[in-house]
């Protein structure tokens, strides 16, 4: 039993329903050992109906496969008298004369104009009018001439025939590739400034030559996988299909860490390591009206630096990442900051959110090992931008190096363990003059003799492009740099 629904075609006889057209035929109309008479039935169906009706119900049959594709309109009569000439030769059966038409027949097919002067120029080579005509005779066409032109009625049967260019390839094949010359390009290519690429462009050059291998995904996913994330956000209330494919491809997608997932789990199924992916994609977030924002994200599995010489190799890690993605981040001439991550998919100690002037534009870091044991996945890092919010912004001018030596500090605080580096460098900035040429963290300590405390160094380098700059200019900069940290972060300098 079927439920149907008003978009069904059905086959019917004057009480119900007996058959779905096209798809497959009802179980009290079917042919069996007892039958005798038989009523034979031949239609032509639009493909869309078809290919409709049969995912709605789920009956992907022979019938739907070939009348989904379309069939030939012109042999519907042909088919019925050449079923009933088998059934009297095979079975012995006796066929009662005429036939009862319903409907009107096929309607003639618009002629497809072919301009002889274009067969040349797309194919770089000259084809007559007579050969181009003898070629298209031999696939069934009809062909008129009209001057330059030929006006060409394609058969019944090629659907793939509409338009001009599906001629063209035709004549191509039938005059034999082989007879087609080979040539190049003599059209000059200009650099496009990065302000005018478009921001799929950018991403995915910059992660190909970075060593990753682009997905193609769906825009659905399936609500259990969601739940697993843990959204605790509008991206934990998906839109629903009112008919899904499956199940496991019920909802549209609000983030692109699922995607990232489900390809991770099924090459990682297969053995397929270390993996090295990145998506670009919309996401489909709920709202009134509900926005699709445009995001780049990525992930590593596996080994980071893996060799044949030097064997596995370590495991990717938080920075490796973190490096291709600021990478990334200046091809777009965006001003980043970092801060603690709140997602509840990702390591608490290991993650963060991305700043772009101010304001979230993403997140980077390792899985929770919550997700990773519920998925069954070893250990990995990710990270998804919105490139809507980034924008592209007209990169930094290349600058010469300065001539005039630089001048190096290295400074050390003591600070409460809840105290963020990126508070301390928005401090150290806060005060600095324009000679801060380079801000680096290279130590952070913790430990039981500092108490609740850990200590943070950093190295600082001074540099001008006018002039040598003195001592007492850099240790005053200093001074000032290690008072604002002390004012704004409570840190005390560690001798």
């Amino acid at each position: 039993e079927r439920q149907l629904d008003p978009a069904d075609l059905v086959i019917a006889d004057h009480e119900r329903p007996v058959a779905l057209a096209g798809v497959m035929g009802g179980a009290d109309s079917e042919v069996t050992d007892g039958t005798v008479n038989i009523l034979l039935e031949s239609a032509w169906f639009n493909p869309v109906v078809i290919r409709k009706g049969a995912r709605r119900h789920g009956m992907h049959t022979e019938a739907s496969h070939r009348f989904e594709r379309g069939v030939d309109p012109e042999t519907v009569r042909l088919a019925a008298d050449r079923c009933a000439q088998l059934i009297a030769r095979l079975a012995g059966g006796s066929v009662d004369r005429g036939a009862v038409v319903v409907g009107d027949g096929p309607r003639a097919r618009t002629p497809v104009v072919l301009r002889i002067a274009r067969v040349e120029k797309w194919l770089g080579v000259s084809v007559s009018a007579a050969e181009a005509k003898k070629h298209l005779l031999a696939i069934g066409c009809k062909v008129h001439r009209a001057g330059k032109e030929l006006h060409v009625q394609p058969p019944t049967w090629r659907h793939d025939i509409e338009q001009e260019v599906d001629l063209i390839e035709e004549i191509a094949r039938l005059h034999g590739y082989d007879h087609i010359p080979s040539g190049s390009s003599a059209t000059p290519l200009a650099q496009v400034p990065a302000t005018l690429q478009q921001p799929e462009s950018i991403v995915r050059e910059w992660m190909r030559d970075a060593g990753f291998n682009e997905l193609v995904t769906y825009s659905f996913t399936a609500p259990a996988l969601l739940r697993t994330l843990g959204f605790t956000d509008e991206r934990a209330n998906p839109i629903a299909l009112d008919k899904p494919l499956t199940s496991e491809q019920s909802v549209m997608r609000t983030s692109l860490a699922p995607s990232l997932l489900e390809a991770v789990m099924t090459n990682t199924r297969r053995g397929n390591s270390p993996l090295r992916l990145f998506d670009v994609s919309r996401v489909f977030l709920p709202g009134n009206p509900h926005t699709e924002p445009l995001y780049a994200g990525a992930c590593v599995f596996g080994a980071w630096d893996e060799s044949f010489w030097a064997g596995k190799g370590r495991d990717a890690d938080f920075y490796d990442l973190k490096g291709v993605l600021e990478g990334l981040l200046s091809r777009f001439g965006a001003e980043v900051t970092w801060k603690r991550s709140g997602e509840p998919f990702l390591h608490p100690g290991m993650s963060a959110d991305v700043l772009v002037d101010g304001r979230r534009a993403g997140w980077i870091g390792v899985f929770h090992p919550r997700v990773l044991r519920e998925l069954d996945l070893p250990a990995g890092v990710a990270f998804e931008i919105d490139l809507d919010a980034l924008g592209v912004r007209a990169t930094k001018a290349i600058q010469a190096p300065s001539r005039f030596p630089a001048v190096t500090r290295d400074v050390a605080f003591l600070v409460d363990r809840s105290v963020l580096h990126a508070d301390i460098e928005a401090a150290l900035r806060a005060a600095a003059p324009a000679t801060l040429e380079a801000l680096s963290l290279f130590d952070v300590y913790e430990g039981e003799s500092l108490g609740g405390r850990k200590n943070l160094a950093y190295h600082l380098r001074f540099q001008s492009v006018e002039r040598t700059l003195v001592d007492d200019e850099v240790d005053a900069a200093v001074e000032a740099m290690v008072a604002s940290v002390k004012e704004r972060c409570g840190g005390e300098l560690r001798a």
